[in-house]
């Protein structure tokens, strides 16, 4: 637990700051003041935010955490009642969902068992005439990728150093693909999966994620923000690309504090050889 989620467990005022203005004089001033907090107004709004983490009943959430903040306060002697700490988790999960999102991670990766339920397929079933690849998995660029994957896929099928020695797209919701449990229950399917030479996991593997709306719009929402801060136990953190059509050219798209996804360096193909997001 952050020591700055320990200060909200005896939170229980805000300071608001007042403009005091005499209407005869014209003349202003500014002061603070605290104004008490209500408890029942933000355990409605954070009940919201509770009710998207669908692998778990908000209520068996909501204690498990009481549970644990509990503890820590015990362990630093921070005196509290029990509604100090149900505001105090109420609080969180408006200001600071990601430290939400990550003690559910931690649980998650106690229990997930990770393993190859179901061999990839021997033999890609797909329309004739399609083109060659020489990287790729089956030899061919699969059908059903859109202009970004597309191209994407012909940057790695096209890398003469020696990084990638193969690729393969990784479709959402085959039983066979290689996948990640976000917090909310929900599972992640990477675009593609590629073996990297010098890439320090086993078969040198890389999970790869192509975002085709630039740095702005959809790419800001929650959802994805939970995605890029997911890890494969096995895999480890999934690179995110994406394209500047004005440069020609592929950028990182990184996680940063504050629950934003920012512009990150150029991609170069040692980019996959390890990921840290």
């Amino acid at each position: 637990v952050n020591p700055d989620v320990l200060v909200l467990v005896n939170q229980r005022n805000r300071s608001l700051r007042l403009r005091l203005r005499d209407v005869f004089t014209g003349e202003s001033e500014s002061r603070s003041q605290a104004v008490r907090m209500s408890t029942a107004r933000i355990a409605r709004a954070a009940q919201r935010q509770f009710e998207l983490y669908s692998t778990f009943d908000p209520r068996d959430l909501k204690r498990a955490l009481e549970g644990k903040l509990r503890r820590k306060c015990d362990d630093n002697g921070i005196e509290y009642e029990t509604a100090d700490l149900r505001r105090a988790i109420d609080m969180i999960a408006l200001m600071r969902p990601h430290v939400i999102d990550d003690a559910i991670k931690a649980a998650l990766a106690e229990k997930v068992d990770v393993r190859q339920d179901e061999p990839i397929p021997e033999v890609y079933r797909g329309p004739a005439g399609l083109e060659s690849a020489r990287k790729g998995a089956y030899g061919v660029f699969p059908h059903g990728m859109n202009k970004p994957e597309r191209a994407f896929a012909e940057l790695l099928d096209g890398d003469d150093t020696g990084t990638v020695k193969w690729w393969l797209r990784n479709p959402a919701n085959a039983s066979w693909a290689v996948q990640l449990v976000l917090p909310n229950g929900r599972h992640h399917f990477p675009d593609f999966v590629v073996g990297v030479a010098g890439r320090p996991t086993p078969e040198g593997i890389a999970l790869l994620e192509i975002k085709d709306d630039g740095m702005t719009g959809r790419l800001h929402a929650r959802v994805n923000s939970e995605k890029i801060r997911t890890e494969h136990r096995t895999y480890k953190s999934v690179l995110w690309v994406y394209p500047d059509e004005r440069e020609g050219r592929w950028y990182r798209a990184e996680y940063h504090s504050r629950g934003t996804i920012q512009a990150g360096p150029p991609f170069e193909m040692t980019s996959l050889k390890w990921t840290a997001n």
